[in-house]
């Protein structure tokens, strides 16, 4: 079993906390609808890693190969609501550069969990809610620091 602490740093440089919305169309009526989701993934050429993480709160995992010269590479993806519930609440106190990513997918597969919805349809007023969330996610996976910021801060 991996510790939080462990998962924690292993999330913090190579994991990804994501929000999404995606365009579904739904075959029984004829129309398509937006889906929303959350999850956590991770992408490694090492798979025993990945499989522990697996056993310890279940998720799937891929394998993705490269062309050629580049190494093959696992993906373990974590998108069931109350598993990443979990996982969140395990790893949060350890989180570093993430950290921000993570409290806002948890607020949000909170919110997701306390509100009715009809399979992935939402009324819109209700994911009016939220829509900051994923406006917020979009510019924390886009931000970084200048080399001159860095050296301000660490002379």
């Amino acid at each position: 079993m991996l510790s939080p602490e462990y998962i924690a740093g292993f999330l913090d440089a190579d994991g990804s906390f994501a929000l999404l919305k995606n365009k579904v169309f739904d075959n029984r009526w004829g129309n398509s609808y937006i889906q929303h989701k959350g999850y956590v993934a991770v992408s490694l050429t090492y798979y025993p890693t990945l499989k522990k993480l697996q056993d310890q709160y279940g998720g799937y995992l891929m394998f993705n190969k490269h062309a050629s010269g580049k190494k093959p590479c696992w993906q373990w993806k974590l998108s069931k609501r109350d598993n990443v519930i979990i996982l969140l609440n395990d790893v949060l106190p350890f989180l570093e550069e993430k950290k921000e990513q993570a409290q806002l997918l948890l607020e949000y597969l909170e919110w997701r969990k306390i509100r009715p919805y009809n399979g992935s349809r939402w009324r819109p007023i209700d994911f009016s809610e939220v829509a900051w969330m994923f406006d917020k996610m979009k510019k924390l996976k886009h931000e970084w620091v200048s080399i001159e910021e860095v050296e301000r801060m660490y002379g």
